[in-house]
């Protein structure tokens, strides 16, 4: 059995294996078990980065134990979260090794969508959109489509399971009678949540219970899994506004759509700050759109002279990392219509499609552009500056000034969009700056946090995101 050096939780994890509270890993350098101090809460056992630099572990309970209450509980000294072992055994690393696969072995395959140019199965997707806009109405119609097998896509004419992860809304008065109002097969839509031995029902958390609705989604043979809204479902110590967070919490449900061919839909509220760029305004954490492969945004239609207030609103396809170009964009109508039962007729409403709507974008649907208007557009004039290679920066400048923008507006949107500025042909006169578009993971985050400080900046001494809650 190999070992190596461990950090400071191997005190921690031998105590806790010791006490039957079952520690196991649950991402780099962070580990689940039961708390042994209320016996019934996980622990999140992690090791941080404490005073002056220095390791420690990290002990929070779900149920609120104080961590001296735990040392307690499990015959430690607060000196035992700093000092460790200087070897144990790595179960982890023992188990893995390199897998190398040649090209020539993979079969290549088209992607197969649940709903045709918008749903992929196998992955991750954003349904994000302001409040009270109908989120929740057309995942009710989405879920009822499917159930019937009636969804535009590869599964059409196969009514299939979907599974409805909901925090916001009455399954009672709300989800059932709006189902029902929208034709679906309520046998194959599966309402879950989590339910403790003595018949106490509690709400998923993501990525402890990834493993068992896994299993539901296998045994019921699942092709579309709708978690609304996603932040209510992530557990307490994985942040919605940290990018490795969120990585980790989804992690575990992003391999389960992979394995089992089902399309998982994230529904999110947009954040507070002062622009319509989807890239910035959807997730506290660039990470939920980087994990999805499509990103579809749902708001009031610009042409309802009632605003968010009308019955009218849109859908647009914001990012796709597989469909054909365009927005795909849709209009509906949100309609109230009354459903009988066995015992009342309830008042409720549906979705009512009206046809595609090609004059539509993503932003369009974000509300108006704010005074950052003038930076949008000359983001966008930069990229298309761009897209076919690196430029030399004055090169760009001067373009940039013979198109009406200032130095200050090109260096702010410069900044916004992560521009890389590279030194090319050696030094003094023989060289020059150029500037390139990000073209990773990483180019892209830079982009959305530098997008989110000027877009939070205060002006005159108000802060924009506060004006706007």
């Amino acid at each position: 059995m190999s070992a190596r050096r461990v950090s400071v939780a191997s005190a921690a994890l031998a105590a806790l294996d010791a006490a039957g509270c079952e520690p196991r890993p649950d991402g780099p350098a962070q580990w689940q078990a039961t708390c042994p101090a209320c016996v019934t809460a996980a622990l999140t056992v992690r090791e941080v980065i404490w005073n002056r630099g220095q390791p420690r572990t990290r002990l929070d309970c779900q149920a609120g134990c104080q961590e001296h209450t735990i040392l307690s509980a499990l015959r430690l000294a607060e000196r035992d979260l700093s000092e460790p072992n200087q070897l144990i055994p790595d179960e982890h690393h023992r188990s893995r090794r390199l897998s190398v696969r040649p090209a020539s072995e993979i079969v290549a395959c088209e992607v197969a969508w649940l709903w045709d140019q918008r749903l992929a199965l196998g992955k991750l997707s954003i349904l994000a959109g302001p409040a009270g806009q109908g989120k929740s109405l057309f995942t009710a119609d989405l879920a009822a489509r499917v159930s019937r097998g009636e969804l535009d896509g590869h599964l059409y004419g196969e009514p299939a399971a979907v599974v409805l992860i909901t925090g916001e809304d009455d399954p009672e008065d709300t989800i059932k009678p709006r189902l029902l109002a929208a034709g679906a097969d309520v046998e194959r839509v599966l309402l879950v949540d989590r339910a403790d031995a003595d018949g106490t029902r509690s709400p998923l958390t993501l990525p402890q219970d990834a493993g068992d609705l896994a299993e539901t989604i296998a045994e019921h043979a699942v092709r579309l899994v709708i978690v609304d809204p996603i932040v209510s479902f992530l557990d307490d110590g994985y942040d919605a506004y940290k990018n490795q967070k969120v990585r980790r919490a989804l992690a575990p449900l992003h391999e389960a759509a992979q394995r089992l061919a089902c399309a998982v839909l994230l529904v999110l509220h947009p954040n507070k700050t002062q622009t319509n760029d989807p890239a910035v305004r959807i997730g506290e954490s660039y990470a939920f759109q980087a994990l999805s492969r499509s990103v579809l945004v749902l708001g009031p239609d610009p042409k309802d002279p009632d605003g968010e207030r009308g019955s009218h609103k849109a859908l647009a396809l914001a990012k796709s990392n597989h469909a054909a170009a365009g927005t795909h964009a849709l209009g509906f109508e949100i309609e109230p219509v009354d459903i009988t039962t066995d015992d009342a007729t309830i008042a409720t409403q549906r979705v009512k499609l009206t046809g595609p709507r090609d004059d539509l974008r993503a932003r369009d649907l974000l509300g108006p552009a704010s005074d950052g208007g003038r930076l949008d557009a000359a983001a966008d004039w930069l990229a298309a500056e761009l897209e076919d290679g690196p430029r030399p920066a004055r090169e760009i400048t001067k373009a940039a000034k013979a198109a009406g923008y200032s130095p200050a507006t090109l260096k702010r949107a410069k900044r916004s969009l992560g521009i890389r500025s590279e030194r090319v042909g050696g030094l003094a006169d023989d060289g020059a700056w150029q500037w390139t578009l990000p073209d990773d993971d990483d180019g892209e985050l830079h982009a959305l946090e530098q997008a989110i400080t000027n877009a939070m900046r205060p002006t005159n001494g108000h802060h924009p995101a506060a004006a706007s809650s």
